[in-house]
């Protein structure tokens, strides 16, 4: 099973028309985790909302209840450098947080690298650029200049790394589309 998990209502309304035998449950934060089926295969899916705790919180419900192989975060977002378009993220890092003071090695602390599962999308659109995806819990603005120091040309939101770094403590694939 495949699973879906979007930010914004505009992102979520459009994919939810393409969803039959849906069963949904509403959480207190207005998010919403469900699943169904599109053209016969089983799907789940969620609407987190924006931030970095919405969507790890609904990552690790969708992947709790449902257990899909695999998540796809498919969204908008800003980018520093790069231009309009459609990418899909080669590698995600929490651009706000940083514990290397700490000096353990063992510490995962979600300022690492991680590597979505690119291949398979790779597979299906060869021509589609793939770009490094900074998340961060604010809009960025005037950080965009130290944004591109520390990490190049790169798209920013304010999910994807969550949802990757979830899916790495579940073992699962994790898969961004973004368009900028």
């Amino acid at each position: 099973m495949l699973g879906f998990i979007f930010a914004t209502h505009n992102e979520f309304d459009t994919f939810r028309l393409n969803v039959t035998d849906a069963e949904e449950r509403k959480l207190l934060g207005g998010q919403i985790i469900g699943n169904g089926k599109i053209k016969g295969k089983d799907i789940c899916y969620a609407y987190c909302g924006c931030g970095k705790v919405n969507a790890s919180s609904a990552a690790s419900l969708l992947i709790e209840r449902y257990n899909p192989h695999s998540i796809l975060n498919v969204g908008l977002a800003g980018s520093v450098g790069l231009p309009t378009g459609t990418y899909f993220v080669s590698e995600s890092v929490q651009g706000d947080v940083d514990l290397k003071f700490l000096k353990d090695p063992k510490v995962f602390d979600g300022s690492d690298f991680l590597k979505p599962a690119v291949m398979g999308i790779q597979k299906v659109w060869p021509d589609m650029p793939s770009a490094r995806l900074v998340t961060t819990d604010k809009f960025i603005t005037s950080e965009a200049e130290d944004i591109k120091k520390r990490y190049g040309n790169c798209l920013v939101d304010m999910e994807g790394a969550a949802i990757n770094w979830v899916c790495e403590q579940f073992n699962k694939n994790y898969y961004g589309i973004k368009i900028v």
